[in-house]
């Protein structure tokens, strides 16, 4: 059996996103600080207000930027795990092509991640609009949906990156 993430993912940059878009729902959101360069600032996820304004209020430097992946079609609840599963699937992916953001200190929800391979074996998710491992300033929209799948076995057998490096014994979901 394979759990897709649904709706897929679209990333759009925090400029693109009205109030009205935002107010009450759950997502993922990759944050570029002012001075970032080559790697996010911090991956997360959750009501977007609420945690967009600890951000704010956090030591990260000014403009902020970054995109925003808006989960919805579903119960409060399970777009709730859904942007979990999303955000320990997109954090596995920044440490693969090094881009792991300074802000994170741990892999989020993956035991949740684990839980669902063991039920479904594969889990799957659509990405589309911005690549959000690139500077919003410098990135541009995707022409097609992406895909990210995981198997049972921890491997991707389709990720839209190029890996640049292998697992190791310190590898940070371990």
């Amino acid at each position: 059996m394979i759990f897709v993430v649904n709706p897929a993912l679209e990333f759009k940059k925090l400029s693109e996103v009205t109030l009205e878009e935002a107010y009450g729902t759950y997502g993922i959101y990759v944050l570029w600080h002012g001075k970032a360069k080559t790697r996010p600032s911090y991956i997360g996820q959750g009501d977007v207000l609420k945690r967009f304004s600890s951000h704010v209020d956090s030591k990260m430097s000014w403009p902020l930027k970054g995109y925003i992946a808006i989960v919805g079609g579903q119960s409060r609840k399970m777009n709730k795990k859904q942007a979990e599963l999303a955000e320990a699937i997109l954090l596995d992916c920044a440490d693969l092509i090094d881009k792991w953001p300074n802000g994170n200190t741990n892999i989020g929800h993956w035991h949740l991640v684990e839980r669902t391979l063991e039920r479904y074996n594969t889990i799957r998710i659509y990405l589309k609009g911005y690549n959000p491992f690139l500077p919003p300033d410098a990135s541009v929209e995707w022409d097609s949906k992406k895909l990210i799948q995981i198997e049972n076995t921890y491997d991707y057998s389709s990720f839209p990156w190029k890996k640049r490096h292998q697992r190791t014994v310190e590898y940070r979901r371990i």
